[in-house]
């Protein structure tokens, strides 16, 4: 979608007032199972319909033969169906003037005519203006508004309340970051698949609507809407909220792989580098740096012009982290004569009032000495962002 008016556009997608799970199956370990908990264990307070000419109820929820059949005009069909009956399916939904879809089928058919059903289907979608999460995806975790549409329920954990919007071509990438760390908070998870209507551009202008998001993380193969990702960007480098992206695709057989997963043209790399520079996109190269960094941006308080301070438990790894920062780059903050002072009145002897800080000394009022070093680093005119730096074992008390 090019013209003004995505998120309005997307909201019977991502905010929908009633669902029509197309699929739906009491048996446990199922994705027509897993489609109807998930939508259940989300909260949604809007009607929800199950589709299946086999029951008449689902876990509690009325069940119905067909999408014809349904007592209302829905906003929202999720459907569970194999490629074999996506397109009758779809066109049932068009007819019915179902206000979105979700789609987690491939998309592909043996032997199939020209052309193929993933373009017969962006067809139906285009023409109805239905905004459609994938297909070939895992649907979507709204977390603001009270709306999972996917067939694999995530942990009883999750909860809302989070900062971060994350969009992801890769499925793994979805399940990895949304249902593995607590210390993640989202407001809004989508796998927008091959996007048959609905792109990256759409969901990172509807997120930039949402109150809640601080941060935008981005696990791209392509980019469909060009026109429309740069305005995204624009918009969001004017609001302020910064994004996160992982491109693959940089090398020539990964973009042969991408193509073959998603149909994703995923073009020159130099050119994405050119664009994320343009409006301060901060292009990370794994996903460990693509969650940390959602997670630190996406903290109430911004990073401002300066250096890095840390202040360690260890001597030896003081000097790893210099070394580290040098080989990337990161500036460490140079630390005033108010500031060093701050430290020496609190180090013990024998230790540096220097930034990176290593401040274990005996161990003898080490909570007092760790706390009031940070907060003297932290404070320095010249610090961006300041870190505790310890090691992850069992029993440390500065966890």
């Amino acid at each position: 979608m090019t013209e003004p008016g995505r998120a309005a556009w997307l909201a019977p997608l991502l905010k929908p007032a009633s669902v029509a799970v197309v699929g739906a199956s009491p048996k446990v370990g199922s994705a027509g199972y897993g489609m109807i908990r998930s939508l259940l264990q989300s909260g949604f307070e809007g009607r929800v319909y199950a589709v299946n000419p086999n029951y008449n109820e689902i876990e509690g929820v009325p069940c119905f033969p067909s999408l014809t059949d349904l007592p209302e005009r829905i906003d929202h069909a999720i459907l569970g169906v194999a490629n074999a009956r996506l397109e009758a399916v779809f066109r049932e939904a068009v007819a019915c003037k179902v206000g979105a879809g979700t789609i987690f089928a491939s998309c592909y058919l043996p032997d199939d005519t020209e052309p193929k059903l993933l373009d017969r289907l962006r067809t139906l979608a285009r023409d109805a203006r239905m905004p459609i999460c994938g297909g070939n995806g895992m649907g979507f975790l709204n977390l603001a508004d009270k709306v999972y549409a996917t067939a694999w329920p995530p942990p009883d954990w999750i909860r809302g309340g989070g900062a971060m919007a994350l969009i992801t071509h890769s499925g793994s990438v979805f399940s990895a970051l949304a249902k593995n760390d607590r210390r993640l908070r989202y407001n809004l998870v989508v796998s927008p698949g091959q996007e048959i209507s609905a792109t990256v551009a759409d969901y990172i202008d509807f997120a930039l609507e949402e109150p809640t998001t601080r941060v935008i993380g981005l696990f791209l193969e392509t980019v469909r809407d060009p026109v429309g990702f740069g305005a995204a960007l624009a918009k969001a480098e004017d609001r302020g909220i910064p994004i996160v992206a992982l491109k693959v695709g940089r090398t020539e057989k990964s973009a042969k792989l991408a193509a073959s997963h998603s149909g994703a043209i995923v073009g020159d790399h130099a050119a994405y580098q050119a664009v994320f520079e343009r409006y301060g996109v901060v292009e990370v190269e794994n996903l460990d740096d693509l969650a940390n960094s959602m997670l630190l941006l996406s903290q109430p308080r911004r990073v401002r012009a300066g250096g890095l301070a840390t202040i360690h438990d260890s001597g030896g790894e003081r000097e790893l982290l210099i070394d580290q920062a040098d080989a990337y780059g990161v500036r460490l903050a140079e630390i005033n004569d108010t500031t060093k002072d701050r430290l020496a009145a609190r180090l013990e002897y024998g230790l540096e009032p220097v930034n990176p800080v290593d401040a274990w000394g005996t161990g003898h009022d080490y909570e007092g000495i760790f706390r009031d070093c940070l907060t003297a680093i932290a404070q320095d005119p010249d610090t961006a962002i300041a870190a505790m730096c310890v090691e992850t074992r069992t029993g440390n008390q500065l966890h």
